[in-house]
């Protein structure tokens, strides 16, 4: 796993992000080419990486969410609330506990991206978290790494078929948990989109 930042993102939140995460690499630094530029945090790691951190819990938070057969689960946070409660989703809890406090703490225009490392190891298949709301972040980051071997699966396929993106795939969590994957395809450098359920 890595965490590349913008070089104004202070010390002490690096640290805190590469302590509670494990991250042994070397934090790498995007260059800011002026000081009105975007700051960035960016975790990135690969799917066994983040498989390693976060299998168990994920599993046991759609089993939970499932139980209540709730609709608009997205807008149901207390749903949401209640499968982050289980003992065993804890190291999920923990992870969005990070970011959620960590992007209270950075500049108001920091860009924080969680990045699956699978076609490309530093542009990678990025979900960008804009999000101010802690339940809500748990949602969009669960059905993204819940579906994570989906994503793999297709962009390998994707990829085999001699069309593969150019520069990275973004990810955007839609409200029923499916995914949107857009890309900029290569060949005719159009937006390519594909959903994943």
């Amino acid at each position: 796993m890595k965490l590349i930042v913008t070089s104004d993102i202070d010390k002490k939140i690096i640290n805190n992000i590469r302590s509670q995460l494990n991250i042994t690499e070397e934090t790498r630094y995007f260059l800011q080419k002026s000081e009105a530029a975007e700051t960035i945090v960016k975790i990135v790691g690969e799917i066994l990486e983040w498989q390693n951190l976060l299998k168990i819990a994920l599993t046991t938070f759609f089993i939970e969410i499932t139980k209540e057969a709730a609709k608009d689960i997205y807008k149901n946070k207390t749903v949401i609330l209640k499968a982050l409660k289980k003992s065993t989703v804890k190291p999920f809890k923990k992870l969005v506990e990070l970011i959620y406090k960590t992007k209270k703490k950075c500049p108001s225009n920091t860009k924080f991206v969680v990045c699956l490392q699978i076609l490309d190891s530093f542009l990678g298949t990025e979900l960008d978290i804009s999000d101010e709301d802690e339940l809500i972040i748990a949602w969009k980051l669960a059905n993204y790494f819940y579906k994570a071997e989906q994503i793999k699966n297709f962009e390998i396929e994707y990829m085999n078929s001699s069309q593969y993106p150019m520069g990275k795939v973004y990810v955007e969590v839609k409200e029923d948990g499916s995914l949107l994957l857009q890309w900029f395809n290569k060949n005719d450098v159009g937006i390519q989109e594909k959903i994943i359920n």
